[in-house]
């Protein structure tokens, strides 16, 4: 089924995720297996209690935690706008 993501949605993934160009091509077509890629990173990116305990840089732990939020929000609004998309059928 054909997605028709909103373009400040489509602008959000482009700026978090400026070198996944296959993921833009999929949004702007409207594929919702864009979806499979975000949640995939999302899944998949995580600050290891490893790197908490080896990091001295608070700054830069700061930074990942807040690439993690940004990118479980985006991966969240994604999932909205299937079930919007799909509650019409």
């Amino acid at each position: 089924m054909r997605i028709n993501y909103p373009q400040d949605f489509i602008d959000k993934i482009k700026n978090e995720y400026p070198d996944w160009l296959y993921l833009h091509d999929l949004l702007n077509n409207g594929d919702e297996s864009a979806g499979n890629y975000l949640a995939h990173d999302f899944q998949s990116y995580y600050v290891y209690p490893h790197i908490i305990i080896q990091s001295s840089n608070f700054e830069e732990l700061k930074e990942m935690a807040a690439k993690y939020l940004r990118r479980q929000e985006i991966y969240f609004e994604w999932l909205a706008i299937y079930d919007e998309t799909h509650d019409d059928c």
